[in-house]
């Protein structure tokens, strides 16, 4: 009898074999079986959870029943799920494709083949009349939810092993006639290479969906087609304990169609958002009735979810704007407008600023180049101005220098009027007439009456013989003869005194000549006539002279020695004092030396010692000033005079500066000295005026240095005020009024030395200028000391709200900017953005600070969105995740599954996105809608049905898979086959 119902179950399911719908026909021509309804199944209309749980009772109890056959025939089972997996393959590949592979196959596997695509048509009726309309869905999973399960499950199980199997066999053929360019294998080269791909997705799915899958033991018993019969009771024991999990997922699968169901999902969706973990999390209930204040306040949804961090919220409310497209261009068409708005007022309060930093700028009613005009104006002033500063300070050290001078000229004046100046020439003159005086006195004195006495002594004449001889001696040789030329004295006293020849007596023979005879003096005046005539050639070196100077001496020693021998002693002695007095008084101071100069002419006529070189000549040796003093000395006025010529040349050397007075006085020490002897103090004297000349001497020089220096002075009194006067000019050497400005900003002391150069008008257009050169907060920051001394140079009174408002304004910008990154401005008229505005900073700050926060509202609720889906939260599939997942639509048997599962989860989710969409775009709305949730929450929501075992992740259970009547009755064939 279970055979008959196990075929009756496979009937139902469209599952049954060929060859045994007749065995099922004859049961039923026998009474055995009732009839097959004919007629469309008539599907009960009110259904509930209660009735729904009964149902779950049921169909697990048919799940277990054939589980046991199934077991018992592993092989068949196995056959029988590849048997529909393989012919629905066949059923959707290409037809070119099952040809050629057909082709290859043997006899046994065409037969297998047939046999496939037989079951997958009859596995494709028992579909379509289970899930062939949402009707019939919701009714199969009310009636059936176990049974829905296992239909899912032997559709991938069996496919996905199928179509392993079929890509690996039919490769090699499929390369083959793509290469000989068989028709239609390219595309099936192309679909076989993605069957094994497909077979195991098919296979996992059908993991994912097995309703035994919770049951470790067993599914191992049944995936294993090699497993011994022992320990089946185990499993079917084992099997029916966990058919009380299964009911859970029935439940889930079917809570969609149930009344209330959709509300009810609504409302734990909504009570999860405001969990730590939106999929799995205790609903905060304090946090719901925060978010219920909020929105009956009027903030938005979007408000509350920031303000609240909830990204379960956040998660709810993003994903519900695109729950439809209708819904989701009202959301879009919202922020556009918003974003418009925003991107408008921002652009309004740029424009507003733009004109408020305008209306802030000091006033200047001047050019704008009035500052660089002013500083290079005052420059010139000002050099003008030190210049004359510096010829007016040149021009007192002048004057003092030229008074200095004046004074130091008296000074020299009087020091020179107390120094004798005599003319030399003069003082020459007094010396030759002194010295003709004083020798012709010294003649008349001393020498003549001396020799007077030795001539009254001898005047008896002697002989002259050796005189005689002496001259004859000369006159016989011609070399020696005596040019009267040259000794014109001597020889005319020779011919005075020579020896006188007697007049012939006529008739009686010659007589003896006599010897000359002569008085002693006589015979000094031969003496004094060679002295004449040996002065006149003294110095002379030529050969006659010197031959001359050599006679007259000769004939003067034989003179003196005629007189020694012809006079008596007594007239000796006397005639020898007289010419030692004569040496001595006359020789000695008059007639040697410069002194015997000063009357003595030269060749041409004029005097050897020009008399203005007399005192230069007393002054050029010692020997000179003693010889000045030896022949002076008995002359006062001759002494006199030579004190004053000595005085007058020290004037001329040292007085007037030609020399120092140490120099001089060291080149003269000795003459000084010979002449202080004669009592002249000619050293004192000049030691004292020496004195004097040296102070003025070093004064005259002070003055040259002072005078020389007047300039230098001048630059070194004035450096300071040059190098300053320079710098600043340097610095505030501007090319333009830009260059001006850019200089003065950067740098305090600049900014003021600038000021201090400018006049009013200059002062406000510099003050404009800078603050308009400002672009940046940083920048005004940066340089604010220097821009506020321009603004306090401009008005003191303003310059502080000037600055105060500057920086707000930049501040303000800031803020703009960095929200017109998100909302660029759009195309409206500026005009109309200004009027948006009220003209004030405090209003436009409070304006842009209230799209900043909009904006940094709508980024941190995208932020809490994304994160919120991340964590499983949101309203796109609330209702396909409480059913379970779909699955992928791999073949035209996917297909029709997911066609079963997508629409009735599918429009579930849409209706439930869409009504959470509408209520949260309205705040009241919205507060209404999370109340009734909260209210739904507050007592402890009923736990849910949910398999955790096998690897099963929560909401999204794993299905047990099944095909447990094909197995069954693909055991019973295969006994049948193999029975004798």
């Amino acid at each position: 009898m279970a055979d008959i119902s196990l075929l009756l179950e496979a009937e139902k399911r469209g599952i049954l074999p060929p060859e045994k719908q007749s065995l099922l026909a004859e049961a039923r021509s026998r009474g055995l079986v009732p009839a097959l309804a004919t007629g469309p199944s008539e599907i009960p209309s009110g259904r509930s959870v209660g009735g729904f749980i009964s149902n779950i009772g049921s169909s697990a109890g048919q799940l277990v029943g054939g589980l046991a056959n199934m077991v018992m025939s592993p092989i068949d089972t196995a056959s029988g799920i590849l048997d529909i997996g393989a012919g629905a393959l066949q059923n959707v590949l290409p037809k070119a494709f099952v040809d050629f592979v057909n082709k290859s196959e043997t006899p046994e596997a065409l037969a297998a083949g047939q046999r496939a695509v037989t079951a997958a048509n009859a596995a494709g009726g028992f579909f379509k009349d289970r899930y062939g309309s949402l009707d019939k869905i919701q009714n199969t999973l009310y009636t059936d939810p176990v049974g829905a399960a296992a239909d899912l499950s032997t559709l991938f199980t069996g496919g996905g092993a199928a179509a392993t199997r079929l890509a690996t066999a039919s490769r090699g053929p499929i390369v083959a006639g793509a290469m000989a360019g068989l028709p239609g294998m390219g595309a099936a080269a192309s679909t076989s290479g993605a069957l094994s791909t497909a077979g195991k997705a098919l296979s996992t799915a059908g993991q994912y969906t097995n309703p035994l899958a919770a049951v470790g033991p067993i599914a191992g018993v049944a995936g294993n087609m090699a497993l011994a019969v022992p320990g089946v009771q185990q499993a079917v024991n084992l099997g029916a304990g966990a058919v009380k999990k299964v009911a859970g997922v029935g439940y889930n699968l079917i809570e969609p169609a149930l009344p209330g169901g959709a509300e009810a999902i609504k409302n734990r969706a909504i009570a999860a958002a405001f969990s730590s973990d939106p999929v799995k999390g205790t609903p905060d209930i304090a946090k719901m009735s925060q978010a219920i204040a909020m929105l009956e306040q009027g903030m938005s949804i979007e408000q509350v979810a920031v303000a609240l961090n909830s990204p379960g919220l956040a998660a709810m409310a993003k994903t519900s704007q695109n729950a439809n497209t209708a819904l989701a261009g009202i959301y879009a068409e919202r922020a556009k407008a918003l974003k418009e708005s925003q991107a408008n007022q921002l652009a309004g309060a740029s424009t507003n600023l733009n004109a408020l930093s305008q209306a802030n700028l000091p006033p200047s009613a001047g050019s704008p180049n009035l500052p660089r005009q002013a500083v290079n104006t005052a420059l010139s002033q000002e050099q003008n101005a030190l210049a004359a500063q510096q010829a007016a300070r040149t021009g007192a050290l002048t004057a003092e220098q030229q008074a200095a001078e004046a004074a130091l000229a008296q000074q020299q004046g009087q020091l020179t009027a107390s120094v004798a100046n005599p003319r030399q020439m003069e003082v020459g003159d007094t010396l030759t007439k002194a010295r003709a005086d004083l020798e012709k006195k010294t003649r008349e004195t001393v020498v003549t009456p001396a020799y007077t006495a030795a001539f009254e002594a001898s005047t008896e004449p002697f002989s002259f013989a050796l005189v005689e001889t002496a001259a004859k001696k000369l006159a016989a040789d011609t070399s020696t003869q005596l040019n009267p030329q040259i000794a014109p004295y001597t020889t005319e006293a020779l011919r005075l005194y020579g020896s006188k020849v007697p007049e012939p007596v006529p008739g009686a023979p010659p007589s003896a000549v006599p010897p000359a005879m002569v008085t002693l003096e006589e015979a000094d005046k031969l003496i004094k006539a060679l002295n004449i005539d040996l002065a006149a050639i003294r110095g002379n070196v030529d050969s006659l002279s010197n031959m001359t100077r050599k006679n007259l001496m000769e004939l003067k020693s034989a003179a003196e020695q005629a007189i020694t021998t012809g006079v008596s002693k007594e007239a000796a002695t006397l005639y020898k004092d007289a010419r030692t007095l004569y040496k001595d008084k006359v020789v000695e101071p008059f007639l040697k030396g410069w002194v015997a100069n000063l009357e003595r002419e030269g060749a041409t006529g004029t005097q050897i010692l020009a008399p203005s070189k007399v005192t230069q000549k007393i002054l050029s040796s010692e020997e000179d000033a003693i010889r000045a003093v030896a022949a002076f000395n008995e002359s006062p006025i001759a002494l006199q005079a030579i004190k004053a010529g000595v005085e007058g040349e020290y004037r001329a050397t040292v007085v007037v500066g030609k020399k120092s007075h140490k120099d001089w006085m060291d080149e003269h020490q000795f003459q000084l000295e010979a002449l202080d002897k004669a009592g002249l103090g000619l050293t004192q004297r000049l030691e004292s005026l020496g004195g004097s000349a040296q102070k003025l001497t070093q004064t005259a020089a002070e003055l040259k240095d002072t005078g020389k220096a007047i300039p230098s002075k001048v630059t070194a009194e004035f450096k300071t005020q040059n190098e300053a006067l320079t710098a600043v000019s340097n610095d505030l050497a501007f090319k333009n009024v830009s260059d001006l400005r850019k200089s003065v900003v950067k740098d305090e002391a600049t900014m003021n030395q600038a000021l201090r150069r400018m006049d009013a008008p200059a002062k406000a257009a510099l003050a404009r200028g800078v603050m308009q050169d400002v672009k940046t907060l940083a920048e005004l920051t940066a340089n604010e000391k220097p821009i506020m001394a321009a603004l306090r140079a401009a008005d003191p009174a303003t310059a502080t709200r000037i600055m105060a408002n500057a920086k707000e304004a930049f501040r303000i910008r800031s803020l703009i900017e960095e929200a017109q990154k998100a909302r660029p401005a759009n195309a409206l008229g500026t005009e109309q953005r200004v009027a948006d505005l009220t003209q004030g900073l405090p209003q436009v700050r409070a304006a842009v600070q209230k799209i900043q926060a909009e904006i940094n509202q709508s980024t941190s609720f995208d932020t809490l969105a994304a994160k919120g889906v991340a964590a499983g939260g949101g309203v796109g599939t609330l209702a396909t995740e409480a059913a379970g997942p779909a699955l992928a639509s791999l073949s035209h048997i996917g297909s029709i599954v997911n066609f079963v599962m997508r629409r009735l989860k599918g429009l579930t989710d849409d209706k439930l996105a869409a009504q959470i969409g509408v209520e949260l775009a309205n705040s009241p709305s919205a507060a209404a809608m999370i109340a009734k949730a909260q209210a739904k929450a507050q007592p402890k929501a009923p736990t849910r049905i949910e398999i955790v075992g096998g690897g099963a992740t929560p909401r999204r259970q794993n299905m047990l898979s099944g095909a447990v009547i094909a197995n069954q009755l693909s055991q019973q064939q295969q006994q049948s086959q193999n029975a004798p």
